[in-house]
């Protein structure tokens, strides 16, 4: 239960468990060997968990490269103090690279357009600037087609001021149960390599690996591995095989803020999906859609309170939800409801909504919206007041116990 220290004046909150981030990156670090390093991917607000927090745990573990999407996500965690090497993994438009090299930002190219976009701002900026080139081996997003790959290497590598660092693809299907299309692009993309190393311009990071991948797939671990979603905790699909014993970081909760008894053949929220069959006893969540709980889990999910697994019963809407508290004898307004739960043999883990949301757990983190606070809790349970995000909460001392 909450102290009344640690409660945020909205009790929807999402707990992020900084010390199973660390355990986490420990045992993927453990995982891949001393001579991978590791890039984390801190995009989509560190996939709902808090960009900059997150970024600032890791680096304080001495995780080799931070991995964003855009632009402004690196230029985030440069204006919060980051330090660690940063990579946007997407592809930024020409008039933002200038603050990109000026901010020591590294860039990953797919076009020559790009590149010679990075060259010129760069001698402009009088400063060098590094770059990743992304080679498409069957992604059929960003990046050099395998055939034009080598070619793209030798062009860049010769612009005064633009240094190659690393070469990337990516794979499309690493989740799937028959890895011979992930193989077949570890192939192409360890061709191009091969013509590189040839003429002397293979790059020091060579890098292709997502979570699954890196988990299940030895050969696309290359120099430098890019976990996303195993950093916290959890897998990108039940097809993925982990023997790993990763800890999910976030877990999301809410309280009770009405008790309410219908009668039989009451229906329940928008559209009437649910009508009560006998006396119910129900209570109303200030959690919904907005809040991470996302409407296609309606009269799919459970939610537990006061220790029991209670029915979410009728739509779920953009703020609240009901549930069916009638085997859970003295809930009363005010009570925890915990919605996902960071233990991964739950049946309310992330893992589990997303199966039955017929989505990914990336979706779900990501829809858990700003208006939730996070608070972050560290190895020993204590929680960071600095790094917790309610900004509504009166001050309180730096640190307050768990």
């Amino acid at each position: 239960m909450f102290s009344s220290v640690d409660m945020p004046i909205r009790p929807t909150q999402a707990r992020v468990d900084l010390g199973a981030l660390v355990g986490n990156y420990a045992t993927l670090k453990s995982h891949v060997g001393p001579q991978v390093e590791i890039l984390a991917v801190v995009k989509a607000d560190a996939y709902g968990h808090g960009a900059v927090p997150v970024a600032r745990c890791l680096e304080a573990q001495g995780v080799s490269m931070l991995g964003v999407a855009i632009a402004e996500e690196a230029l985030e965690l440069r204006d919060a103090g980051l330090t660690a090497p940063i990579l946007v993994l997407g592809q930024p438009l020409p008039s933002q690279v200038r603050a990109l090299i000026e901010q020591d930002v590294r860039i990953t190219v797919s076009d020559l357009a790009l590149a010679e976009a990075v060259g010129a701002a760069a001698r402009r900026a009088g400063i060098d600037a590094i770059v990743h080139v992304k080679v498409d081996t069957g992604m059929g997003r960003l990046g050099f087609l395998e055939s034009d790959a080598v070619q793209a290497v030798q062009t860049i590598a010769g612009l005064e001021r633009v240094r190659v660092e690393g070469l990337a693809t990516h794979f499309s299907s690493a989740t799937d149960e028959d890895p011979s299309f992930t193989c077949a692009q570890v192939d192409a993309f360890r061709a191009v390599l091969d013509e590189l190393d040839r003429l002397g311009l293979r790059p020091d990071l060579v890098h292709a690996a997502n979570s699954a991948a890196l988990v299940t797939l030895p050969d696309s671990r290359f120099t430098l591995v890019r976990p996303g979603l195993a950093l916290y905790g959890m897998m990108p699909s039940p097809e993925v095989d982990c023997p790993l014993a990763l800890e999910p970081v976030m877990s999301l909760r809410t309280r009770v803020v009405l008790v309410k008894d219908l009668p039989a053949g009451r229906p329940v929220s928008y559209g009437r999906t649910f009508r009560t069959t006998r006396p119910t006893r129900t209570a109303v969540l200030t959690i919904g859609y907005d809040d991470g709980l996302p409407r296609s889990l309606s009269n799919q999910w459970h939610v537990r309170i006061r220790g029991r697994l209670c029915p979410v019963i009728g739509r779920i809407c953009m703020d609240q939800c009901v549930v069916d508290v009638s085997n859970a004898p003295g809930v009363q307004a005010g009570d925890e409801a915990i919605v996902y739960e960071t233990d991964r043999r739950s049946p309310l883990c992330i893992e589990r909504a997303a199966e039955r949301a017929d989505t990914v757990p990336h979706e779900l983190l990501c829809l858990i919206g700003r208006r939730v606070p996070r608070v972050y809790v560290d190895a020993t349970g204590q929680i960071d007041l600095d790094a917790s995000t309610d900004t509504s909460q009166p001050s309180v001392p730096r640190r307050a116990a768990g």
